[in-house]
């Protein structure tokens, strides 16, 4: 609402994404089958692109640097993460569901990647909050690169487990 509210379309997006990531996470964990809400849940992944697009198109056609204070770039690299994000859910999708190590995998990329966006709006987004001497001393990143690399400790370990990376969505 805040984002909403405060004209800042990146940042509604990207709690939309946070959202769809948490909810299919949820579902690839607690279903082994495709159902409706899968369905739902794509449609929904796929009005967050849009968004991302409708985005990109104002600030690409209307010659602006920035949206809502941020830059195309920053709508790209959201965009490409939702559309990486979509074409496994399709093909999630088609397939009818996933079953062992390829739904753990799927569960552990949507909920560790949302845990890495929200703690990088904090530490780094809002680092002005934080004190001065903590800013300055490069500390803020220390949460953010952690988080970052449980997410690929964990990716990895599992991927090895698995001896492939078939069914990483």
């Amino acid at each position: 609402m805040v984002a909403w509210v405060r004209d800042i379309p990146l940042s509604l997006l990207n709690g939309l994404l946070i959202g769809y990531f948490v909810l299919t996470a949820y579902q690839a964990i607690r279903h082994k089958q495709v159902g409706g809400n899968d369905w739902l849940l794509f449609g929904l992944g796929v009005g967050i692109l849009a968004g991302y697009g409708y985005c990109i198109l104002i600030l690409t056609g209307s010659g602006e640097v920035q949206l809502g204070g941020f830059s195309a770039g920053s709508y790209w690299a959201f965009a490409l993460i939702t559309l990486g994000a979509l074409l496994g859910d399709l093909r999630y999708l088609l397939a009818g569901g996933l079953a062992g190590k390829g739904r753990l995998l799927r569960h552990l990329w949507r909920m560790l990647w949302p845990l890495f966006m929200a703690t990088a709006a904090v530490f780094l987004g809002q680092a002005k909050l934080f004190p001065l001497a903590l800013q300055q001393s490069g500390g803020l990143f220390v949460p953010v690169l952690t988080v970052l690399l449980v997410l690929l400790y964990w990716l990895a370990r599992t991927i090895k487990q698995t001896g492939s990376h078939k069914g990483l969505q």
